[in-house]
């Protein structure tokens, strides 16, 4: 039986158990009434609800516990469900079409010493705004600047963000705020998917303190990401500073040392690939991930990447 018709035939158990007071309850009673139509997911695999929409397979195991009719399960599942309905109908609301950009050719790359300098970037595709997660509204402020570039060697990226109020957590190989990991702090996250055609990307971090992580991960079919290798060398040049209140990085990432036809052939122009920028940023008023283009959910969707086009 599919996950949806499953899915379904829970929605009379939940409602008759008494369930509506549980948190998430009328969102998780929205979701099986998506649910009624069993083509749901096939319809919407290609629209930006797509991430969200794969792990509908994911939750079985949720479906499988509110079958057992066991009270406490509710608990536990509701929430996965009624979230899960959110994000999709997040997605199927979402009318921003992916980025697609044309990635200039660096004659003289930079250096990359965490100083950007307007002489050694100018000829980079250069992005002004910051957009939050899940938002098409852009910050109001317009100081920041995202540049990416490439030579026959590298892919560069350089950003430079106004920044007061520095925090740096160094804590890698562990995942989550409570670990201080650092991602959850100040830092500069660049999401990388060499070829469109497979699903694995790379995630490349590295904060004010020079600290660095780069992992490799896999998008599987239940639309959950898997790392596959969460201690990557690959090579990678990377710097960052502090001046005059502004944060600044720089990352040199050779091309030889990633997946697919660059290390093989070389780049050619017109080659594609994918990959998303993220500012983390965390202050005294809070936590949050800023890209410069629109961008669904998080940096592990890798359906709302921009796509780039080697000039």
């Amino acid at each position: 039986m599919k996950p949806f018709l499953k899915i379904v035939l829970t929605a009379s158990c939940l409602l008759s158990a008494g369930c509506s007071g549980i948190p998430g309850g009328q969102d998780a009673a929205e979701a099986f009434r998506l649910a009624d139509d069993p083509d749901f997911s096939a319809k919407h695999l290609n629209t930006p609800a797509r991430y969200f929409v794969e792990q509908m397979e994911f939750e079985r195991v949720c479906i499988r516990l509110l079958q057992d009719r066991v009270k406490k399960n509710y608990y536990w599942c509701i929430p996965r469900v009624a979230a899960l309905y959110r994000n999709i109908r997040k997605g199927l609301e979402w009318k921003r079409e992916n980025a697609v950009f044309k990635i200039p050719f660096l004659t003289h790359p930079p250096e990359i010493d965490g100083i950007v300098l307007e002489n050694e970037w100018r000829d980079a595709l250069e992005f002004r705004e910051e957009y939050p997660l899940d938002s098409e509204t852009p910050l109001p402020e317009r100081n920041s600047r995202w540049r990416v570039g490439y030579d026959r060697n590298c892919l560069y990226f350089s950003a430079q963000f106004e920044d007061s109020d520095i925090v740096a957590w160094n804590t890698v190989g562990k995942y989550g705020v409570k670990n201080k990991a650092l991602y959850e702090a100040d830092c500069f996250e660049v999401f990388l998917r060499p070829s469109p055609a497979f699903q694995h990307y790379y995630e490349f971090l590295t904060n004010p303190e020079g600290t660095s992580w780069d992992m490799m991960h896999c998008h599987l079919k239940t639309g959950r990401w898997q790392p596959i290798n969460d201690r990557l060398n690959l090579g990678i040049l990377r710097a960052a500073s502090i001046e005059n209140g502004k944060l600044n990085y720089e990352m040199a990432i050779p091309l030889a040392a990633l997946y697919g036809e660059w290390n093989l052939r070389g780049i050619r122009p017109g080659d594609e690939f994918e990959f998303m920028p993220i500012r983390c940023d965390r202050n005294a008023s809070g936590f949050r991930k800023t890209t410069p283009v629109p961008l669904l959910y998080d940096g592990h969707n890798i359906y709302g990447y921009i796509r780039g086009v080697f000039q």
